[in-house]
């Protein structure tokens, strides 16, 4: 997550689905936002002019407006320390216990690109994304989590689909023992993947669908998008 990018394409569907989860599910959500150094454009360029324009409008810290009308009942947290290489484990340990104090039933892990598995020990963990062995803390606590998951630049230029991508991500994390995920495809190029484990996994898939349909498949092009996969 970076702040220039505050309130893209994505972010519409992404707060929305928090809303919505919030509202309909559970009481107590927690947004790990894995906030990363904004990217920086060559001075005097069109791009550097736009961006110095907009960037003092990017703030994440807007972001929390959208739940300020949840009921009363429900609570949301976020947890919003800037994560860098050198500091990867301070901030996981942050993380740690600032779950311990709030004890969230739901975490929305906000990676800028989603997550892998982890990588060999001679490769330095990527900022942006989160990592399976790190996911693994946080799900033997027994809290449900939600991944965030784009098809990347990277991965679509090597003529990898949209449908492609999730299947393989998935299966990632049933490779690695989780087996009740619903893949929540939001757009064309934009998932996320809820790995449930608790009370709150119970609904079926079909009224979590027409619940998740109601809500943002307000017109034909949106709800050609929408999809639950389970």
């Amino acid at each position: 997550m970076k702040n220039q990018w505050f309130g893209d394409q994505y972010d519409f569907r992404k707060y929305g689905l928090l809303y919505f989860l919030c509202e309909k599910y559970y009481k107590k959500l927690l947004v790990a936002w894995m906030l990363t150094k904004n990217d920086s454009f060559k001075e005097g360029t069109i791009q550097a002019k736009i961006w110095n324009c907009l960037n003092s409008r990017k703030k994440i810290e807007y972001a929390k407006e959208c739940f300020k009308d949840l009921p009363k009942e429900k609570e949301i947290y976020f947890y919003d320390e800037e994560i860098k290489s050198q500091n990867r484990k301070d901030w996981i340990d942050g993380l740690n216990a600032y779950v311990a104090q709030k004890n969230p039933s739901l975490i929305f892990f906000d990676a800028d690109n989603g997550f892998d598995k982890q990588p060999n020990q001679n490769t330095q963990k990527r900022e942006t994304y989160i990592y399976l062995d790190e996911l693994e803390q946080f799900i033997k606590k027994g809290i449900d989590i939600l991944l965030y998951q784009h098809l990347t630049c990277s991965v679509r230029n090597k003529g990898t689909s949209f449908n492609d991508m999730c299947i393989t991500q998935r299966k990632l994390l049933m490779d690695n023992g989780y087996n009740k995920i619903r893949v929540i495809k939001a757009s064309g190029d934009l998932a996320f993947f809820l790995i449930q484990q608790g009370d709150d996994s119970s609904k079926s898939r079909e009224e979590f669908r027409e619940a998740f349909t109601n809500a943002f498949g307000t017109t034909k092009k949106e709800k050609q998008y929408l999809d639950i996969w389970e």
